[in-house]
């Protein structure tokens, strides 16, 4: 008999780390003045930022201090977007970030020679050199883009495949309705519907097909059909055909069960399948694990406080399986998956 590791439950009360913030410049200014943003809420300079950073057109942000942030997407995105900045700042761009030059008129000069930008580990930007699409030393023209999610961050001729515009998701009486909009979209393949019910682990619920290039806008929507109880998560990865990919903000919606539901992942299964059990009332339910002859391999009753579990199943034998879970209410739920062993 195998036995479930049971994952610690986790009460998210903010979700600071993983959601987005946009921060827009209200004018021109330098980046510690609060004045120089919509609202005066100023970026962080340090740290985790999970941010997006925009200047708007005609605005010029002068970063006037040194920064080294994580999780950050700098967008200039119009005509006579400017990033400057003050004699001998260095920037550290970490983590999942970007740098997005969305017209032929923005761009980023250097203050003195000494100014430097790294992202993704590599030095991309020099002051002190003659930069992309530039023979002026320390300029960088659009369009242009660097992204620590490619092979090589540095910049590259273009803008970074999709412009998304808005994410929404809703409740819809036993469903939940996401849609979203691009803008624009360049070599892009497809997106992917992700759904977490702590913030922290992500499966993937469905895939939906981009329209590849395209500079007008589109609307896409995707129904996730069994919501978890409670609040859950959603954030789309959007995969352009080098199978590059970034994230979206991150949606919720708060959902009470009505209906007995389970998802399974991965599948096929390999060393571990995680099941995530989500139903109405407080009741405690029973789970089982049948293989295609019928046996009963796995069997044991849950509490209903238990949402979430891994099964060790490296030792179960290659093949289909039946993961059912029922409940005292008559309420029954059968999902089919398979195991493989590499």
């Amino acid at each position: 008999m195998k036995h479930f590791v049971l994952l610690s439950s986790l009460i998210i009360t903010a979700l600071v780390s993983n959601s987005q913030i946009t921060y827009t410049t209200a004018q021109s200014g330098s980046y510690s003045i609060a004045g120089t943003w919509v609202g005066g809420q100023r970026p962080p300079t340090f740290g985790n930022c999970n941010c997006k950073i925009v200047v708007q057109t005609g605005h010029q942000l002068t970063l006037n201090l040194a920064m080294t942030v994580n999780n950050v997407a700098l967008v200039l995105n119009g005509d006579n977007s400017i990033l400057t900045f003050v004699n001998n700042v260095d920037v550290t761009f970490g983590g999942t970030s970007s740098i997005d030059i969305q017209s032929t008129q923005a761009r980023i000069v250097r203050g003195n020679p000494g100014n430097n930008i790294t992202l993704g580990g590599q030095l991309i930007y020099d002051g002190n050199l003659s930069m992309f699409n530039s023979t002026v030393a320390g300029t960088v023209n659009g369009l242009a883009s660097a992204s620590s999610l490619r092979a090589s961050p540095q910049f590259q001729s273009g803008t970074l495949p999709v412009v998304l515009s808005d994410f929404k998701v809703a409740e819809n009486g036993s469903v939940v309705a996401i849609t979203w909009r691009t803008e624009t979209e360049i070599n892009s393949s497809h997106f992917i519907i992700e759904r977490s019910t702590d913030g922290k682990e992500w499966v993937a619920i469905g895939t939906e097909q981009a329209s590849g290039n395209i500079s007008v806008a589109k609307n896409y929507s995707f129904t996730d059909p069994a919501p978890a109880d409670g609040t859950n998560y959603y954030r789309l990865r959007i995969v352009d055909i080098d199978n590059g990919f970034k994230y979206s903000l991150i949606k919720t919606a708060s959902f009470k069960a009505t209906v007995l539901t389970i998802v399974t992942g991965p599948n096929p299964a390999t060393s571990f399948l995680n099941i995530n059990v989500s139903a109405p009332g407080n009741q405690p339910y029973r789970l089982r694990l049948v293989n295609r002859s019928g046996q009963i391999v796995y069997d044991q009753k849950q509490a209903a406080a238990t949402k979430r579990l891994q099964l060790n199943v490296s030792n179960y034998a290659e093949g289909t399986y039946f993961v059912e879970v029922s409940n005292t209410t008559g309420m029954r739920k059968i999902n089919q998956v398979m195991i493989v062993h590499k």
